[in-house]
């Protein structure tokens, strides 16, 4: 597991797969936003990002940092990882942000999501892919662009009827 993106085709046969996200889904103006105090298990909500959530524009993407990146190389990184809230990801989709990006190992809670999810499972990660948002886990390197709006390129792996790619970020800071 490293930096990687992930199409609807990881929860339902016969969605689309990465090779038809569109590049211009992929590359444009992000705003990264900080995450205070994370620890294992924690739930990011709507509450945690009010500091930022009115710099948030339709067609955005939008970044999360909140320091799990150091957690990398412990076993805890994907077992014990902060995720997203439903509510945060239904907040996303109605503010029509066109990509989310995360420096944890999943978007929904690892008490269900590292074994096999559902088809309809009511988690972060299908709120987004069914709503046309893909999602990004396991940025690294975010601290440095805190709070800041930067241009963002998600370069990934064009994979005909794959379901995921690895990618390689790129973050041009505006500042």
């Amino acid at each position: 597991m490293g930096t990687h993106l992930d199409s609807l085709a990881h929860f339902e046969y016969n969605a689309s797969d990465i090779d038809q996200i569109s590049l211009e889904t992929l590359i444009g103006s992000a705003i990264v936003i900080p995450i205070n105090n994370c620890k294992p298990f924690k739930e990011i909500v709507l509450s945690d990002i009010s500091e930022y959530s009115n710099k948030v524009k339709a067609n955005d993407i939008v970044l999360f940092y909140t320091g799990w990146d150091k957690m990398w190389e412990s076993s805890d990184y994907a077992l014990q990882t902060p995720y997203l809230s439903n509510e945060l990801a239904l907040w996303l989709v109605n503010n029509k942000v066109k990509l989310v990006g995360t420096d944890t190992a999943l978007c929904c809670d690892p008490r269900q999501g590292l074994k096999f999810v559902v088809k309809d499972a009511n988690i972060p990660d299908n709120i987004l892919l069914k709503n046309g948002i893909p999602y990004i886990n396991g940025l690294v390197n975010l601290a440095s662009l805190r709070g800041k709006r930067i241009q963002f390129f998600a370069l990934p792996l064009k994979i005909k009827h794959a379901e995921g790619t690895p990618i390689r970020a790129i973050a041009i800071c505006n500042d």
